[in-house]
Protein backbone atom coordinates (compact mmCIF):
# COMPACT_ATOMS: atom_id res chain seq x y z
CA UNK A 1 0.00 0.00 0.00
CA UNK A 2 1.42 3.49 -0.69
CA UNK A 3 2.02 6.18 1.68
CA UNK A 4 -1.79 8.31 0.02
CA UNK A 5 -3.56 4.96 0.63
CA UNK A 6 -2.61 4.34 4.41
CA UNK A 7 -3.36 8.17 4.93
CA UNK A 8 -6.39 7.86 3.34
CA UNK A 9 -7.34 4.62 5.89
CA UNK A 10 -6.17 6.13 8.99
CA UNK A 11 -8.44 9.52 8.15
CA UNK A 12 -11.18 7.06 7.06
CA UNK A 13 -11.35 5.57 10.46
CA UNK A 14 -9.95 8.45 12.66
CA UNK A 15 -13.27 10.18 11.28
CA UNK A 16 -15.45 6.97 12.12
CA UNK A 17 -14.17 7.01 15.54
CA UNK A 18 -14.80 10.60 16.21
CA UNK A 19 -18.69 10.73 14.60
CA UNK A 20 -19.32 7.36 17.23
CA UNK A 21 -17.80 9.34 20.42
CA UNK A 22 -19.61 12.74 19.50
CA UNK A 23 -23.01 10.53 18.61
CA UNK A 24 -22.40 8.55 22.31
CA UNK A 25 -21.92 11.89 24.08
CA UNK A 26 -24.46 13.26 23.02
CA UNK A 27 -26.73 10.43 23.81
CA UNK A 28 -25.36 9.91 27.63
CA UNK A 29 -25.60 13.85 28.11
CA UNK A 30 -29.12 13.59 26.56
CA UNK A 31 -30.45 10.48 29.08
CA UNK A 32 -28.86 12.23 32.06
CA UNK A 33 -30.48 16.13 31.32
CA UNK A 34 -33.87 13.88 31.49
CA UNK A 35 -32.84 12.12 34.38
CA UNK A 36 -31.68 15.21 36.23
CA UNK A 37 -34.67 17.27 35.45
CA UNK A 38 -37.78 14.71 35.16
CA UNK A 39 -41.07 14.81 34.49
CA UNK A 40 -43.91 12.27 33.24
CA UNK A 41 -46.77 12.49 31.00
CA UNK A 42 -48.97 11.19 28.22
CA UNK A 43 -47.52 10.99 24.92
CA UNK A 44 -49.83 9.94 21.18
CA UNK A 45 -48.15 8.27 18.68
CA UNK A 46 -49.13 9.68 15.34
CA UNK A 47 -46.93 8.04 12.62
CA UNK A 48 -45.00 5.14 12.24
CA UNK A 49 -41.80 6.11 10.02
CA UNK A 50 -40.96 2.85 8.03
CA UNK A 51 -37.36 3.07 6.34
CA UNK A 52 -35.42 0.54 4.56
CA UNK A 53 -33.25 -0.05 7.85
CA UNK A 54 -35.13 1.21 10.66
CA UNK A 55 -38.43 1.71 11.52
CA UNK A 56 -38.91 4.87 13.93
CA UNK A 57 -42.37 5.51 15.95
CA UNK A 58 -43.38 9.21 15.85
CA UNK A 59 -45.06 10.87 18.76
CA UNK A 60 -46.03 14.08 20.77
CA UNK A 61 -46.96 15.28 23.64
CA UNK A 62 -47.73 18.77 25.29
CA UNK A 63 -45.84 21.38 28.05
CA UNK A 64 -46.97 24.47 28.90
CA UNK A 65 -49.72 24.20 26.67
CA UNK A 66 -46.69 23.57 23.42
CA UNK A 67 -46.60 20.69 21.55
CA UNK A 68 -43.40 18.82 21.44
CA UNK A 69 -42.60 15.98 19.04
CA UNK A 70 -39.91 13.15 18.52
CA UNK A 71 -39.39 10.00 17.50
CA UNK A 72 -37.71 6.48 18.92
CA UNK A 73 -36.45 3.35 16.90
CA UNK A 74 -38.40 0.48 17.22
CA UNK A 75 -37.76 -3.26 16.21
CA UNK A 76 -40.95 -4.06 14.45
CA UNK A 77 -43.31 -2.52 12.17
CA UNK A 78 -44.63 -0.60 14.62
CA UNK A 79 -48.44 -0.36 13.49
CA UNK A 80 -49.34 -1.47 16.89
CA UNK A 81 -48.69 1.41 18.66
CA UNK A 82 -50.42 3.93 16.36
CA UNK A 83 -53.05 6.21 17.67
CA UNK A 84 -52.32 5.57 20.98
CA UNK A 85 -51.13 6.62 24.35
CA UNK A 86 -48.39 6.14 26.45
CA UNK A 87 -46.42 7.21 29.03
CA UNK A 88 -43.44 9.49 28.01
CA UNK A 89 -40.31 11.09 30.54
CA UNK A 90 -38.79 14.55 29.25
CA UNK A 91 -36.47 17.07 31.17
CA UNK A 92 -38.55 19.96 31.97
CA UNK A 93 -35.50 22.16 31.28
CA UNK A 94 -34.89 20.86 27.34
CA UNK A 95 -38.87 19.51 26.78
CA UNK A 96 -37.41 18.65 23.53
CA UNK A 97 -35.27 15.92 24.64
CA UNK A 98 -37.39 12.83 26.24
CA UNK A 99 -38.21 9.61 25.59
CA UNK A 100 -41.53 7.50 25.47
CA UNK A 101 -42.03 4.17 27.18
CA UNK A 102 -43.71 1.90 24.96
CA UNK A 103 -44.87 -0.76 27.59
CA UNK A 104 -46.77 1.90 29.54
CA UNK A 105 -49.86 2.32 27.42
CA UNK A 106 -52.39 5.00 28.53
CA UNK A 107 -55.83 4.26 28.31
CA UNK A 108 -57.59 6.08 31.22
CA UNK A 109 -58.96 9.31 29.30
CA UNK A 110 -59.07 11.32 32.13
CA UNK A 111 -55.25 11.09 32.22
CA UNK A 112 -55.42 11.60 28.45
CA UNK A 113 -56.92 14.22 27.99
CA UNK A 114 -54.92 16.65 31.72
CA UNK A 115 -52.02 16.18 29.44
CA UNK A 116 -53.32 18.17 26.57
CA UNK A 117 -54.82 15.84 24.42
CA UNK A 118 -58.68 15.82 22.74
CA UNK A 119 -59.31 12.18 24.21
CA UNK A 120 -60.75 9.45 21.50
CA UNK A 121 -61.46 6.21 22.03
CA UNK A 122 -59.63 3.90 19.96
CA UNK A 123 -62.95 2.84 18.46
CA UNK A 124 -63.33 6.30 17.07
CA UNK A 125 -60.07 7.17 15.58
Amino acid sequence: MSKKEIVTIICFFLSFGLLYFFGNKYQDEKKDIIDENKLTTVAKVFNIDSRRSFTSAKFCFYFNDVRYESGKHINNSGEMYINKYYKVEFATIKPEYSRIILDQEVTDSTEIVNAGFKYKSPQEE
